[in-house]
């Protein structure tokens, strides 16, 4: 028991040492830290000398222009102003050479990393394209996966390390994963032929990446230690010149190394390392850890980049792995679930809920892999089980509460208890030796499982307990000094929980809520469960959710209709926002799923006197209780959209939706179909405006949508009678702002309102179908005004063209963009924010081949604020990709919109994509966005859409200007 207490000390040493400000940096680098009002050095790293001819204390005070040229040295300054964001690439030094540069703030200071490797990135392309390979292997290794067991996740492991042993060319790749205590167990390990032994299967404790150190991981996720051997170079001044304190690094991937963390580095013969964060769902969760032994070793700047990638891309790939398995929990518990429910349904059960949970322990805790449990709710204590004393549970709630509170989530576990409160090891003895608790924040419920210990076989890397020796007290700590296999085998700790565990704790709670639910149903619906016929139920209730379907509603409807006092107050209608989405991508067996869980949700949300139905796919409507008030209803609305846009837990995943609430008043003056179309039409509003919204009828959405059906003639008249045009935006290059497109847009020239942007009736046309036409209409206009200013002798440089989701869909497409002849090396096409690249369809996916093969370049709209994602870029590979005005906007006085377009930029350049900014609309915005890398700019800064007169009289100005 001593060891324990013993090694808990040892954890609290180590998690207090200040390993963030080492006051060194690694003697492979060079540390500047500029002092961002004078632009002038404040502190370095003591190795100046060799690159700057001048030792770190002689160069304190000089301005940044000594070290950097010009060019780079403004870039920077401007940085320290927070005028342009944080960049990361090859500066120029004053003698000439050029070196990778990262920036960093720290303490008020501007730190400039500079990389001293002298390798040069030229093989970074091939690098680049075998790191593509390997993920494309774990991708597919991932996709044949049919359950996510252990040995699956091993065996991905070790595809990759060997995948990551190959491309980084470290003597050993691990991968190194943490349980629930913070220990880690390597699962996955491969290593040179010289390498004479193995750490696979071997665990490591928490004290060796304490506390301080993951919290690191999680800002810095790659740490390189080049060089084990080499001594670290201190930071002159030793302290902040300001304040006095050590320098805060944790931001800098170069800090030195913590001594103690080097002596255990030498101890296991290594010579240098890089390790590399896992991280799934935000949180840490194991480590690409990297040896070398025969020399000191790094990776040029390139290559870094690119497996930095890499280890996004396992993050990614395990997230996948961890859904599954938790899909396959869920599916367990509810299916449990679902038998309790059904038994219960059955009948009345005596005793009440109580009563029934002690007839369903044995159940239950098998279900739990758990020896005791306490379910909680409004207070109450439900314990079966091996539990201890309740003084000494009560003492147990209280740390497992406070370990919930103190990592900010809905649970907490521990496989380890007696180690993680060695003041309660005697206490608990073999009981309660493990425990999880699931308590989700503002809620009247939550649970406890405990297990007893069990004999275990431990394999560890070293001897855990071995004491973490000091040479004088306080000052200097040594690590173990072997990692040889060290076998324990011990009866003080409970198995470990499962990954899934806590996902499956959630899934019972809010169950068992339910069925507590159902208990109280039962007892305020027990008479007319009686008397209602099984017939009679099927008849007037949806067979999926068990909500009343649209014939009882209206039988409830037509019945209150006879009595004012018990007439419902008003038809609320909701439509379930993105549904259509999961069933097309998910399946309709995840569609019904998702349609349960609303239903569910839904029962919670409203009161005894509301009266829900289901009368459509993703539709429902509620008779809202007589005497509700018209603010009421609308609280009860926004109830209804917080409930439904938490994220839902499917057995194939986790998916968001939301949902958009219409409600009719019921004044009595109305019959039934009026107040079904009047809440559709407050609905179809909702949905118009953003949808998650809440709108109730009104006189002023009657006279709109009168408006919009004149507005659909009016349509489809415009394009019989030819009055829709092409206007133009120019598009001009960053580096010199001249003009080298256009964009062309549509406009309606409407006899009677003048000109209109899609703004005003591209709504409208997805209604009526009519997107295509239009797309077709501009793209043949388009192409006129270019043959006709061919003939005038004006030549625009690039044209590009809008594309619709349905013009992609539509099989003439590919055919109408062959038939452009001539011109198409001067056309491209812009996909539209409406077009989901994640999900393509067949028909998308064949048209967009052919426009590749065809040549002709693929630009994409609003990146960053519509629906495009990073993985849906490496599968298309567009040219271009067009920044959104909403991001361009705020960049000028916003340095997290700057970090965040230069984010944007980054991902472009890695994969060969060209950035357009849109919204330009100040000289401002060019300057930054220029700095920032983006290649095109257009908005109102250089010109605003045009029709083609006008566009013709830009044009011969620009040859004028040039010619």
């Amino acid at each position: 028991m001593n060891e324990l207490k013993e090694s808990a000390l040892d954890l609290v040493k180590c998690e207090q040492e200040p390993i963030h400000a080492p006051g060194a940096i690694q003697s492979a680098s060079i540390l500047l830290l500029f002092d961002p009002d004078q632009g002038a050095l404040a502190a370095a790293s003591d190795n100046l000398e060799p690159l700057f001819g001048a030792s770190a204390s002689a160069l304190l005070g000089t301005p940044v222009e000594r070290f950097f040229t010009i060019r780079d040295a403004t870039t920077i300054r401007a940085i320290a102003a927070g005028q342009m964001p944080m960049n990361t690439g090859y500066f120029r030094l004053k003698t000439g050479q050029e070196h990778w540069v990262s920036l960093l703030r720290t303490d008020g200071l501007l730190g400039v990393e500079i990389n001293t490797y002298e390798g040069a990135d030229h093989d970074v392309v091939g690098f680049g394209l075998g790191v593509g390979e390997a993920l494309t292997e774990i991708s597919e290794i991932t996709d044949r996966l049919t359950r996510a067991d252990e040995a699956d996740l091993r065996h991905l492991a070790t595809v990759v390390t060997r995948r990551f042993h190959e491309l980084s060319g470290y003597d050993r790749v691990m991968l190194y994963r943490f349980d629930t205590d913070w220990n880690g167990e390597v699962i996955g390990e491969t290593f040179a032929p010289h390498v004479d032994h193995s750490f696979k299967g071997l665990s490591f404790p928490s004290s060796d990446i304490p506390k301080q150190a993951r919290a690191l991981f999680l800002r810095n996720r790659v740490r390189p230690v080049v060089d084990v051997a080499s001594a670290s170079v201190a930071i002159v001044p030793p302290l902040h010149p300001s304040t006095g304190q050590p320098y805060d690094l944790s931001d800098c991937s170069i800090r030195g190394v913590s001594p103690v963390h080097l002596e255990y580095l030498s101890n296991m013969g290594v010579c240098a390392t890089l390790t590399l964060a896992l991280i799934v769902r935000g949180k840490l969760w194991g480590l690409l850890a990297c040896h070398h032994y025969s020399a000191p070793y790094r990776l040029t700047p390139g290559r870094s980049s690119a497996c930095r990638l890499f280890a996004e891309a396992v993050s990614s790939t395990i997230a996948r792995l961890v859904e599954r398995s938790e899909a396959e929990a869920i599916d367990h518990v509810r299916q449990s679930l679902r038998k309790l429910r059904n038994t219960l349904l059955q009948g009345p059960k005596s005793g009440g809920f109580d009563a029934f949970l002690r007839d369903q322990a044995t159940d239950l805790l098998a279900l739990m892999q758990c020896d005791g449990m306490v379910y909680r709710l409004d207070g109450r204590d439900y314990s079966f089980g091996d539990l201890p004393d309740k003084p000494l549970m009560a003492a147990l709630r209280n740390r497992l509460e406070a370990h919930r509170n103190g990592v900010d989530r809905d649970g907490f576990s521990t496989h380890f208890a007696a180690g993680l409160w060695p003041d309660l090891s005697e206490q608990l003895g073999e009981a309660a030796a493990g425990a999880l608790i699931y308590q989700p924040r503002q809620c009247n419920y939550d649970l406890i499982l405990l297990r007893n210990a069990r004999e275990t076989d431990l394999h560890w890397a070293g001897d855990p307990y071995k004491r973490v020796t000091a040479e004088t007290a306080g000052e200097r700590l040594h690590p173990r000094g072997s990692f040889n296999l060290w076998r324990e085998s011990v009866r003080d700790r409970a198995l470990p929980w499962e990954p899934e565990a806590m996902i499956a704790a959630r899934e019972l709670t809010m169950g068992l809520n339910e069925i507590d639910w159902l208990f109280e149903w039962q007892k305020s619906e027990a008479e007319l469960a009686q008397a209602r016929a099984e017939t009679e139920h099927n008849a007037l209730h949806d067979a999926l959710t068990d909500l009343p379907n649209r014939r009882y509603l209206q039988r409830r409807l037509d019945e209150a209709e006879q009595n004012a006092e018990t007439r419902p107050s008003a038809l609320v209608h909701i439509d379930l926002d993105r549904f259509k989405q999961v069933n097309d991508t998910m399946g309709h067996s995840a569609g019904d799923e998702l349609l349960i869980e609303v239903a569910r949700r839904l029962k919670r949300v409203l009161r005894s006197g509301d009266f829900p139905a289901r009368v459509g796919g993703d539709e429902f409507l509620i008779l809202a209780a007589p005497g509700t008030h018209p603010w009421e209803l609308d609280a009860m609305g926004d109830r209804i959209i917080a409930a439904l846009s938490r994220p839902v837990t499917l057995s194939c995943g986790e998916v968001e939706i939301g949902a958009s609430v219409g409600i009719a008043l019921n004044t009595g003056t109305v019959g039934a179909d009026e107040l079904f179309y009047q809440a559709d039409l407050a609905l179809y509003e909702s949905k118009r405006n953003g949808r998650g919204r809440v709108t109730q009828f009104s006189e002023v959405l009657q006279r709109r949508q009168e408006e919009k059906q004149r507005l659909g003639e009016d349509i489809r008249e415009g394009i019989r009678s030819g009055r829709f045009e092409v206007w133009y935006q120019p598009q001009f290059k960053a580096s010199d702002f001249a003009l080298c497109g256009v964009e062309a847009l549509l406009r309606w020239n409407h006899p009677d309102h003048g000109i209109l942007s899609p703004a005003q009736f591209l709504d409208m046309a997805e209604d009526l179908d009519l997107v295509a036409t239009l797309d077709s209409i501009g793209m043949q206009a388009a192409l006129q005004d270019l043959a006709r200013l061919e003939t005038e002798g004006l030549t625009i440089p690039k044209l590009s063209l809008n594309v619709s989701a349905r013009r992609l869909q539509d099989p003439s497409f590919l055919e109408a963009a062959r038939n452009i002849g001539a011109h198409r090396e001067l056309v491209s096409f812009e996909l539209l924010e409406s077009i989901y690249l994640d999900e393509l369809t067949p028909e998308m996916e064949a048209n967009l081949t052919g426009l590749r093969e065809m040549g002709i370049p693929i630009e994409v709209d609003d990146f960053g604020t519509g629906r495009t994602s990073i993985v849906s870029l490496v599968t298309l590979r567009p040219d271009r990709l067009k920044i959104d005005r909403q991001l361009i906007e705020p960049v000028v006085r916003s340095d997290s919109a700057r970090k965040l377009v230069a984010s944007i930029v980054e991902i472009g350049q890695s994969l060969g994509i060209d950035i357009t900014a849109e919204g330009v609309e100040t000289r401002d915005h060019a300057e930054v966005l220029r700095g920032l890398g983006c290649t095109v700019l257009q908005g109102f800064h250089f010109a605003r859409p045009m029709p083609v007169a006008d566009l013709r009289s830009l044009l011969a100005g620009e040859q004028r200007r040039h010619g």
